[in-house]
């Protein structure tokens, strides 16, 4: 998943949590939300977004820190997720569930890579230029990459994938898409 999909994932876990108090751990999710855990290999995690590859270590992390950082920070004021999961009332874990909501809500996902960002558009670009092959009524004739017709014409179908991909069917952010 990518860093947003992670935080939407983690925000949907933790509304639920704030929701349902008597909801002590993953098992008492609803079954969307676990089936999307087990899809993505996450079912183990109480924080999905221990999932990201992307972070280098817990510190970039919104619940940094809790009890997956190893750095003998357990008794920060800060560690809501560890004082969650040490609440003794529903409204003590309402309470602090809520406080992990807004702090979530607020951490800005890392941008890709820039390696990441450049295999993303040669996926893109390839695959129009391949359809732009396919579609040639003259096989004879070689298109070249670096015609300016097809340069014009590249740049106009990614937008217009942008368009539904993005705008219409909303499955992806414009920069997921195309970053």
């Amino acid at each position: 998943m990518r860093p947003q999909e992670l935080k939407e994932l983690t925000l949907r876990i933790w509304r639920y949590y704030a929701e349902h108090p008597e909801a002590l751990c993953n098992d008492y999710l609803p079954m969307e939300i676990l089936q999307t855990l087990e899809r993505e290999n996450l079912a183990h995690e109480d924080i999905p977004l221990c999932g990201l590859p992307c972070f280098d270590n817990c510190l970039e992390c919104p619940l940094y820190p809790c009890s997956k950082s190893d750095d003998g920070q357990d008794g920060d004021d800060e560690a809501l997720y560890e004082k969650w999961k040490e609440a003794s009332s529903d409204d003590e874990r309402t309470l602090l569930a809520k406080k992990i909501v807004e702090k979530v809500e607020q951490w800005e996902p890392p941008k890709l890579p820039e390696r990441e960002k450049i295999e993303r558009w040669d996926i893109v670009d390839n695959a129009i230029f391949e359809l732009i092959e396919k579609l040639n009524p003259s096989p004879a004739t070689k298109i070249e990459w670096t015609t300016d017709g097809v340069a014009e014409a590249r740049a106009e179908l990614r937008e217009t994938l942008i368009r539904l991909f993005c705008e219409k069917l909303k499955l992806c952010t414009e920069d997921d898409f195309y970053p």
